[in-house]
């Protein structure tokens, strides 16, 4: 994405944990990813589940990310 250009390195290798960590949702609980997210200094905007689709919003050092996906049946 674009806004990957505006971190710091640091920044980015926090953004790469975050997408690990997000895409474990459904092997881990949204209360497991909020805190490991948590624990890595990411403001977490909102995380929810619509239609089968797990949506996040995420603040990493003043750049906003956001990221979906569509949970298994």
């Amino acid at each position: 994405s674009s806004r990957n250009q505006r971190l710091s390195p640091q920044s980015l290798h926090k953004a790469k944990q975050f997408a690990k960590i997000f895409h474990q949702y459904g092997k881990l609980t949204k209360e497991q990813i909020l805190a490991a997210l948590k624990e890595l200094n990411i403001y977490i905007e909102y995380l929810q589940v619509h239609d089968n689709r797990v949506f996040i919003a995420v603040d990493i050092d003043g750049v906003r990310l956001i990221d979906n996906f569509e949970l298994a049946n």
